[in-house]
């Protein structure tokens, strides 16, 4: 929403940090200026997601109690980020690829990001795991701005 001239500058839908859908820009003028579908790389929805994190983790990213962050992004190949707030400095950080609903990375780390522990146990961390660093948001519903 632009203050100066009252217009809309952009419209969609999203589910925590994720665009979701058709995504429509205005200019000041409340012109239509792009039409954006933020799901067409990614193979897999939110939807699919939502089941993959509930089957496979036991994480019900639609519970509102608990606290929950999901982001996607395509640098390198398309992704899904999930991060669970487990209480104090500690999260648990999950990668899904995005193509082939198979776990990245499944990493817990404290508030130093040292590694606490990982699936194999190992020490090593892997660039996609820092991609997925600092994500947070609070909110479980999905936001429809238009």
């Amino acid at each position: 929403f632009s203050l100066k001239t009252k217009s809309l500058l952009y419209s969609g839908k999203s589910f925590y940090n994720v665009n979701l859908g058709i995504w429509r820009y205005y200019n000041e003028d409340g012109s239509l200026i792009e039409e954006r579908n933020e799901d067409s790389i990614y193979k897999l929805s939110v939807e699919d997601i939502i089941k993959i994190t509930k089957q496979e983790f036991n994480i019900d990213l639609m519970d509102t109690t608990k606290k929950y962050s999901l982001d996607r992004n395509d640098y390198q190949f398309p992704k899904y980020f999930i991060t669970v707030f487990l209480g104090g400095p500690l999260t648990r950080k999950i990668i899904i690829d995005a193509t082939t609903g198979k776990t990245v990375s499944d990493t817990e780390t404290n508030g130093d990001d040292k590694l606490k522990k990982n699936k194999e146990g190992s020490k090593k961390m892997g660039y996609e795991y820092y991609r997925a660093k600092g994500i947070s948001v609070e909110f479980h519903n999905v936001v429809d701005v238009s």
